[in-house]
């Protein structure tokens, strides 16, 4: 559970940062959503 909140957490900082970028917002959005579901992955096997 502790996994889900912390990933959560970085989720949220990660879009609010690239949220900044009016003109790429929605594309940063899913690359960022992208490299989060990559790092929980990594996370798992690790």
């Amino acid at each position: 559970m502790k996994v889900s909140v912390d990933l959560l957490g970085e989720m949220v900082i990660c879009l609010t940062i690239f949220g900044n970028e009016n003109r790429y917002q929605m594309v940063n959005k899913w690359f960022c959503l992208f490299f989060e579901l990559v790092g929980m992955r990594v996370k798992a096997w690790n």
